[in-house]
């Protein structure tokens, strides 16, 4: 199978809470319904900060979102929250 390769990180770049080496990711391979199910909570999104946002500007936005979200889906998603690692 053929993938783009879309970016490369830092031979120093380890995965955050596991410290572990990551030699390739790749897309999901789950089926749709699983990645439309609003109950799935096995993802981890990293993220680099664009050059002059910054880290708290980031949170606020985060949180911004993440309300709307409880509002919007309060089943699924009124007590979730974002963690960030530096």
């Amino acid at each position: 199978m053929l993938y783009p390769i879309i970016g490369v990180m830092p031979g120093t770049f380890r995965m955050p809470m596991t410290n572990e080496n990551v030699d390739v990711w790749t897309p999901s391979a789950f089926p749709g319904s699983v990645m439309r199910s609003r109950e799935t909570r096995f993802y981890l999104a990293i993220a680099r900060l664009r050059d002059g946002v910054s880290i708290d500007s980031a949170r606020a936005e985060l949180e911004t979102i993440q309300g709307r979200l409880a509002a919007q889906y309060p089943a699924t998603d009124l007590h979730w929250t974002r963690q960030f690692i530096r």
